[in-house]
């Protein structure tokens, strides 16, 4: 059985260099047999066992025992707080911490171990090797910074990119360990769970003087519709840094389709596809002018149904549109007195003409003589229908010269 059981080993940190400084809590079971007196601490580099032979760095952070009671079968606690450089610059550890810093600088990284040491009361020795876990140990931070932009080129309608990105780290650190990885995503943030895009980029260019407007580093074509959210991640495993930067979706003031049958965008690109021609507006439109849509036509109705004569002699009703506004107006009088008892009872008045005619029936309610109302009828087919005249109440007979003036708009499908 080892002289020591380790049961918890907790640091303050999880990246270390020699200049940083890190508390180590331990909780042991002394295993030894006999009442410990004092209790230290020593710490190595590499998987080596005890001694500088080979490739093991051995390294004795503390030196000098702690006095304590502890009696064989029962566990203890302690916490260190060690700061390599302070403790291993002393002249008893110059050499081989030189070595070991020699060492460091060109592994990165370097396994850390303990050793848990005691002395009993009649001086024999107790110790125990133990792996720290959750602690790495580098040589020094190479703090990677990274410039990342990138934007439409060579205008901005276009669904090609240009960009501009370098990484920096610390002086005296190389790339060697490093990897750049670009992530994007459309129309939506990039993550690292986005798209990896390849990137035409040289290691040594983008961790040295990196590139500046280039328009090749990115490729691909980019739709000028969405917009790219682009997350540059670089990292050795040990120190991770990461910039983003989006491309906006394309503008463009004023867009004209190509497509044969025609299509025009303002503030868009055209959605106009061939055999459907559109006019495209992607922003609140003042006019200040006002919107002419075409001439006002003006159409006379002179047809008039046997039952019915106009009020006023010439006074014909009449069409008049506006675009796809129909405006119909006219007043007309019973040629002779008109069954009125119920609601089958219905006269035509009037045709409108084809092109003008509403795309649904409409009804209207309007005046007649002597506080008489009546119903406007307008089918799908145009006519006009007259019915239902009554006063209260009450059905009423329309007689001959009575006034029967009527009104009515609809619009027109586009």
């Amino acid at each position: 059985m080892a002289d020591f059981t380790v049961t918890s080993c907790t640091v303050s940190r999880s990246v270390m260099t020699p200049e940083d400084t890190v508390d180590i809590t331990l909780t042991a079971k002394n295993n030894f047999g006999s009442k410990l007196t004092k209790f230290g601490l020593n710490l190595c580099f590499t998987n080596a066992d005890r001694g500088l032979s080979g490739s093991g760095y051995w390294v004795p952070v503390v030196q000098a025992e702690t006095s304590i009671s502890w009696a064989n079968g029962a566990s203890k606690t302690a916490t260190w707080s060690i700061t390599p450089d302070t403790i291993m610059s002393q002249p008893l550890y110059a050499s081989l911490y030189a070595s070991l810093k020699t060492r460091l600088s060109s592994v990165r990284t370097l396994p850390f171990r303990l050793e848990i040491v005691g002395t009993a009361s009649d001086g024999s020795f107790a110790s125990t090797v133990y792996t720290v876990t959750g602690l790495t140990y580098i040589d020094k931070y190479y703090n990677p910074q990274i410039t990342l932009d990138a934007w439409r080129y060579p205008n901005d309608e276009a669904t090609a990119l240009a960009a501009t990105m370098k990484v920096e780290l610390a002086d005296g650190n190389n790339a060697s360990n490093f990897t750049a990885t670009m992530y994007y995503a459309r129309d939506a943030k990039a993550t690292t769970s986005s798209s990896v895009l390849s990137m035409n980029v040289s290691r040594d260019v983008l961790f040295g003087v990196g590139y500046s407007a280039n328009t090749s580093v990115l490729p691909g074509t980019y739709a000028n519709g969405s917009v790219y959210s682009f997350l540059l991640v670089v990292t050795d495993g040990i120190e991770t840094a990461s910039a983003t930067c989006v491309v906006d979706r394309a503008f463009a003031n004023l867009h004209l389709s190509g497509q044969s049958t025609g299509g025009v965008a303002i503030g868009k690109f055209s959605a106009a596809t061939y055999g459907n021609p559109l006019f495209e507006c992607e922003f609140p439109a003042v006019f200040g002018g006002g919107i002419n849509k075409g001439a006002v036509e003006i159409v006379n109705i002179t047809t008039i149904n046997s039952n019915f004569k106009v009020y006023r002699t010439g006074e014909y009703p009449r069409i008049i549109r506006f675009g796809n506004v129909v405006f119909l107006e006219g007043c007309l009088s019973p040629s002779k007195s008109l069954t009125m008892s119920s609601t089958s009872n219905q006269y035509t008045m009037i045709t409108i003409p084809a092109g003008y005619r509403p795309s649904r029936e409409m009804i209207f309610v309007c005046h007649g003589s002597t506080l008489c109302l009546w119903l406007l009828r307008i089918n799908t087919s145009g006519e006009c229908i007259f019915e239902r005249y009554r006063k209260g109440d009450a059905y009423a007979t329309p007689a001959s010269g009575n006034w029967l003036p009527f009104s009515a708009v609809w619009i027109l499908p586009e």
